[in-house]
C-alpha cells in the first residue's frame, strides 16, 4: 500500500492544461478557433510517513473515516457529498471534496473543478483533517496569455502550506494515521435471495433472519493491523463490546467508479444500493472461528456510506441441495461515526 512514482506522474498529467479547439461556423471558414479549456482540479494524495496510503480504508491507521473537510471562501465541503448531474463534458463543475481510486487502487481526493481560462491569485483552499491539528493548506494560481491566436500560455503555480510543489510530484500530504479504531453505525440489515420455490425462499429467510449478528442501531469497529490482519468488535447501542473476532485479509481488490465491471455489478443485483457509487472493494476474510473464508463485496458511495454484501450462496446451497439456490446475499449499510477532534 505504499506511495509509488506513479500516483506523481499520474497527478502531473491531471495539472497540465488539455486544450480543446473547433473551427467557428461564424467565421465562414476562416481561422478563428473556438477553445475550451480543461478545467483546474486539485489532486491530493496523502501517506503516513513510511508511504502508507492513509486514504484506502484497508490501511493501518487509515484517515478516510476521519470526517475530513474542505474550507474555501468560507464554506465548508464534506468529504464525498453527493454531486448533481454534470451537464456538459469540459465545462468546469464543482464537486466539493471527493474521494478517487486510480487504476492501480491508489486513493486520492480531489477538490475544483475550476475554470481553465479563469484567473486565480494565490486561491487558498483548507483541509481539516478532523484530528486536531493544523489544517493544510493549499494556494494556487493560475493566468491565462495568449501568445499567438493559436498558442494558449498558462502560468500556474501550486503551493503547499507555503512552500511550492513540484508539479512533476503533486500534491502528496503527509499525516499523522489515526490512532483511532474505525467505527461505523449500522443503519440497516437486509436480504436478497434469488432461489426457485417459495417454500425454500421462506426457510432460507427465517434461517436468516433467526441467525443475523447483527441489529439496527448496532455498531461496529475495525481495528487494521500490520500484515493484513485486524480485528472486527461488534457493539450494543450502549457502546458496550458484544463480539471480537479477529480476521486474516487473504485476497482484496479495488475498483474506481470506472472500473466496475458488469460482473462486479452483479454481486449487488439484488438490492442495488441507491448512493452514488465511487469505489468497490472485494475482500476475502479469514475470520478466526468460522471453517470457511467469507467473501465481501463492498461499495462506497455518496454521501459516504458502505454497502457491504456477503456472499452466503455456497452455504445454502450446501444446505439445501434440491432447493435450486442461485444466489443468496447479507446487506450490511453501515455509515461512519466519524470522531471528534483529539
Amino acid at each position: 500500500m505504499k506511495t509509488t512514482k506513479s500516483i506523481g506522474l499520474f497527478l502531473l498529467c491531471i495539472f497540465c492544461c488539455i486544450n480543446f479547439t473547433s473551427c467557428d461556423p461564424a467565421n465562414n471558414g476562416g481561422d478563428d478557433l473556438i477553445w475550451d479549456f480543461a478545467p483546474i482540479v486539485l489532486y491530493i494524495s496523502v501517506q503516513d510517513a513510511q508511504g502508507n496510503d492513509l486514504l484506502n480504508p484497508l490501511t493501518k491507521g487509515s484517515i478516510a473515516n476521519q470526517g475530513i473537510k474542505a474550507i474555501y471562501k468560507g464554506e465548508t465541503y464534506e468529504k464525498d457529498a453527493p454531486l448533481n448531474e454534470r451537464t456538459r463534458a469540459y465545462m468546469a463543475y464543482f464537486t466539493g471534496l471527493q474521494t478517487g481510486v486510480s487504476k492501480d487502487g491508489k486513493y486520492y481526493l480531489t477538490f475544483g473543478e475550476f475554470n481553465g481560462d479563469h484567473t486565480f491569485d494565490n486561491e487558498k483552499v483548507e483541509i481539516d483533517w478532523n484530528d486536531g491539528k493544523e489544517p493544510s493548506v493549499i494556494t494556487f494560481s493560475s493566468k491565462l496569455t495568449w501568445k499567438s491566436k493559436k498558442e494558449p500560455v498558462f502560468d500556474r503555480k501550486f503551493c503547499l502550506n507555503g512552500q511550492e510543489i513540484d508539479q512533476k510530484q503533486g500534491l502528496v500530504i503527509t499525516r499523522p494515521p489515526s490512532q483511532s479504531e474505525q467505527k461505523f453505525d449500522i443503519v440497516a440489515i437486509e436480504y436478497g435471495i434469488d432461489v426457485e420455490t417459495d417454500e425454500i425462499k421462506e426457510k432460507i429467510k427465517a434461517d436468516l433472519e433467526s441467525k443475523s449478528p447483527y441489529t439496527n442501531g448496532e455498531s461496529y469497529s475495525i481495528s487494521i493491523q500490520e500484515k493484513n490482519s485486524g480485528t472486527y468488535t461488534l457493539l450494543n447501542s450502549d457502546g458496550f463490546p458484544i463480539t471480537e473476532k479477529e480476521f486474516a485479509i487473504e485476497e482484496a481488490e479495488a475498483h474506481g467508479m470506472y472500473g466496475i465491471t458488469t460482473e462486479i455489478a452483479k454481486t449487488c443485483r439484488l438490492i442495488p444500493p441507491d448512493d452514488q457509487i465511487y469505489n468497490h472493494i472485494k475482500l476475502k476474510l479469514g475470520i478466526d472461528g468460522e471453517k470457511s473464508s467469507n467473501t465481501f463485496n463492498i461499495f462506497i458511495g455518496r454521501p459516504y456510506n458502505f454497502w457491504i454484501y456477503e456472499d452466503l450462496t455456497e452455504y445454502y446451497k450446501d444446505k439445501y441441495p434440491d432447493g435450486k439456490v442461485k444466489e443468496i446475499v447479507r446487506l450490511l449499510k453501515s455509515k461512519p461515526n466519524n470522531p471528534t477532534k483529539q
